[in-house]
């Protein structure tokens, strides 16, 4: 029982130096911003360009699966005999337009 009990208080005492250590550690990581305000604006600044580099990416991967689905979708409602014609009419048009643009 005795073991026990100091097994826990030692336990919890290095709970309590970890705590302690971490607690320091962060607060030293603010004071270190407000003592230097242009440390805290380049690092906002960088994880503002990290963000927005991530969006573009992201987007852009979004936006051409949902073109590729779009795509796919049309080309199959090609053979439907009510509005086929008017898919293929939009396919050849966008066909039209993407030879004509400027490379």
């Amino acid at each position: 029982m005795l073991e026990e009990k100091e097994n826990i208080e030692k336990k919890l005492e290095q709970s309590a130096t970890q705590i302690k250590n971490m607690v320091s550690s962060e607060f030293r990581d603010i004071l270190d911003f407000v003592k230097k305000p242009w440390k805290l604006i380049w690092v906002n600044f960088l994880i503002g360009i990290a963000r927005g580099v991530g969006l573009v990416i992201g987007m852009t991967i979004f936006g051409a699966i949902i073109v590729g689905v779009i795509f796919f979708v049309l080309h199959k409602m090609v053979d439907l005999p009510v509005i086929g014609s008017y898919v293929t009419q939009i396919i050849r048009e966008v066909k039209h337009q993407l030879a004509n643009m400027p490379r």
